[in-house]
């Protein structure tokens, strides 16, 4: 690969990379606003208080399962979202990069502890 070649693969790497972030942003703001709902504000504190314990135990836990089981709705964004949870039977990368995907959104809104951007609201 020369120089230039090498410069559009980046180049179109760092775009893809971008694209993906704001994608996991856009639905983790999603998810976090139907969690909002489904608790309300006073468990959702709890649950921020909650995990915020957990990670300083270095426990990869989410304080959300203990107020509701948060995983279907994580599905109905992403089928929303045009992600369906539906593979095929030989279809191990699909399922491995929707698994990906699921993990970095939840990741993401724990990380901004449930806040919904004012765009998604």
């Amino acid at each position: 690969m020369n120089s230039t070649e090498q410069h559009i693969y980046d180049t179109a790497l760092l775009a893809t990379t971008l694209n993906r972030d704001k994608q996991i942003e856009h639905l983790a703001s999603k998810f976090s606003s139907i969690m909002h709902q489904l608790i309300g504000p006073i468990n959702l504190a709890e649950v921020i208080k909650r995990n915020r314990n957990y990670r300083a135990q270095n426990t990869d836990c989410c304080a959300l399962h203990e107020f509701c089981d948060p995983n279907p709705y994580m599905d109905h964004i992403l089928a929303l979202n045009g992600i369906p949870a539906k593979f095929p039977a030989d279809g191990n990368s699909a399922y491995t990069e929707y698994c990906k995907l699921w993990s970095d959104v939840w990741k993401k809104a724990q990380e901004n502890e449930f806040r919904v951007s004012i765009s998604n609201q």
